[in-house]
């Protein structure tokens, strides 16, 4: 085997990259989902359980324990999720050169 044949042989191929990309999208999501969840859990346990009921503040007529545990959280999730499928996940075409043996 010459030196071209090996370079090709360790030339990453495309469905390689492309699963590459994969696993780096849902590792994001999943970071995300779990930072989120601790958010979430976070300030509702802090702001609405641990909290005394009669201090509680009220904004945007619902007490803020929950604009600030549910209500933003929500809007924030959107929003990045939105972007992160707009400029960061990419739109692959599937390979033509390899056959689909194993759909049939």
């Amino acid at each position: 085997m010459n030196d071209k044949e090996e370079n090709a042989a360790k030339a990453p191929t495309a469905s390689r990259l492309t699963r590459r990309g994969f696993r780096f999208e849902a590792l994001v999501m999943v970071a995300f989902w779990l930072i989120m969840a601790v958010w979430v859990l976070g300030v509702c346990h802090q702001f609405g359980y641990a909290s005394d009921p009669a201090e509680s503040l009220v904004v945007l007529g619902m007490p803020a324990w929950v604009v600030l545990g549910v209500f933003a959280p929500w809007c924030f999730s959107t929003l990045f999720t939105i972007w992160f499928a707009l400029f960061k996940m990419s739109d692959d075409e599937p390979d033509a050169e390899e056959p689909a043996a194993h759909l049939s």
